[in-house]
């Protein structure tokens, strides 16, 4: 008991105020308190048991597992119930969000305490298909013990495809060069930076770039699902 974690117990010994130090094992039951009276007179208390703790369950309500497109607005609201405490306020509530890309993982809204939350799906960057947002959040109650629960978001998509003519040809998708044509997928309402060489060649034969079908500048940002 002497490495279990102290916490402060609102008690009365007599009509004095006092505070007890309740030490708690690794289950969190309640073995021995020491009450401190105000005026510097101790006195001890015999074991006070209040049953063991158990951890508490946390439930996401927003948002519910599903789809998302780029420059959506994503709302978190979670609630938490302890079987000791009852309802467990928003300071209980820690939540976080990290960016699933192919094999890897970035963290995309640090650790943040209290609820309600939100965060933006950016429109640039992470607009490919092999992409998901995990949305975790955790409970903590007074003693310690914890409860974590996620949602998943994965993207809507739509296929884009960029053809020359005559075909083969090289155009810049996001300023990497790819050969027509070329067709992939990628998040609705993801911005998308498209471009191509004013000068190229196909064996003997040299093409001069003169214009996209849908128009703009040689090198522009399209938004997919958009007319453009």
């Amino acid at each position: 008991l002497a490495a279990a974690p102290l916490v402060e117990c609102p008690r009365c010994c007599g009509k004095r105020h006092a505070t007890i130090l309740c030490v708690m094992n690794t289950r969190a039951a309640l073995r021995f308190a020491m009450l401190t009276i105000a005026g510097g007179i101790s006195c001890a208390d015999g074991p006070v048991v209040v049953g063991d703790n158990t951890p508490p369950g946390v439930t996401i309500l927003q948002p519910a597992p599903g789809q998302f497109a780029a420059g959506d607005s994503i709302n978190v609201l979670a609630s938490a119930t302890d079987a000791q405490q009852g309802t467990l306020g928003a300071a209980s509530l820690d939540w976080w969000v990290d960016l699933h890309h192919g094999e890897h993982t970035h963290p995309f809204v640090p650790v943040t305490n209290g609820m309600p939350g939100r965060f933006g799906i950016p429109r640039a960057g992470h607009t490919d298909a092999d992409i998901f947002y995990r949305i975790s959040v955790s409970a903590t109650d007074a003693g310690g013990l914890s409860d974590t629960t996620q949602v998943d978001l994965s993207p809507r998509l739509i296929e884009i495809t960029l053809l020359t003519q005559p075909e083969g040809l090289t155009v810049t998708l996001d300023h990497q060069p790819r050969q027509t044509p070329l067709t992939m997928s990628t998040v609705v309402g993801g911005e998308r930076v498209i471009g191509a060489p004013e000068l190229q060649s196909i064996g003997t034969l040299e093409y001069e770039f003169a214009r996209w079908a849908h128009g703009g500048p040689l090198s522009q940002v399209i938004a997919a699902g958009s007319s453009r």
